[in-house]
């Protein structure tokens, strides 16, 4: 069946929550991930400054997606990669790659400098992206400090919340030694 690759939508969230959920529920990452868990990332992301998204449908079915946000950094702009998700039984069929292709195409028509991804080592998305021409930056380190729940937290979000009931992230802060 032919690949059709398009932007992301908000009507479309619903899908490609469903998408999100079954491609990390799968293994090899086996994570506890709900539909609603899922469209709320999605949405935090889509209403991020510089977000890009798009989706692979075959016929009218969703069967991968790709997020993430253009950054600026001095006179250059970079993009992060969020995620890029196939449905676990169309993974390793070439959607993966054709919506990276897209993208990558798309950021050299906005003079983008780099595009990078966080994953794990011991991944199949490590072996993925490095395949597709990505390479380990050796300098770069990424730390995290877990936060314990506060007393009124009931699902881990942190929000400002909206009049719409929609979760919108803070404004990250950046730390300068």
């Amino acid at each position: 069946m032919e690949l059709t690759l398009r932007e992301i939508t908000p009507a479309d969230q619903n899908a490609v929550a469903k998408l999100i959920r079954a491609a990390f529920a799968s293994p090899p990452t086996n994570e506890n991930w709900t539909e609603e868990h899922a469209r709320e990332m999605l949405l935090e992301w889509m209403h991020f400054a510089g977000f890009l998204g798009y989706v692979a449908l075959e016929g009218p079915t969703i069967v991968g997606v790709l997020i993430g946000r253009l950054e600026r950094w001095e006179a250059k702009r970079f993009f992060h990669l969020k995620e890029l998700c196939v449905w676990p039984e169309r993974q390793h069929t070439g959607i993966g790659s054709a919506l990276l292709g897209h993208l990558e195409r798309q950021l050299q028509q906005r003079n983008v400098a780099k595009l990078y991804v966080q994953t794990t080592r011991e991944s199949t998305a490590h072996g993925f992206y490095r395949s597709c021409g990505f390479v380990t930056t050796e300098q770069l380190i990424v730390l995290s400090k877990p936060i314990p729940p506060g007393k009124n937290s009931s699902n881990g979000a942190v929000t400002n919340g909206t009049a719409n009931g929609f979760a919108t992230p803070l404004p990250a802060a950046t730390a300068r030694s």
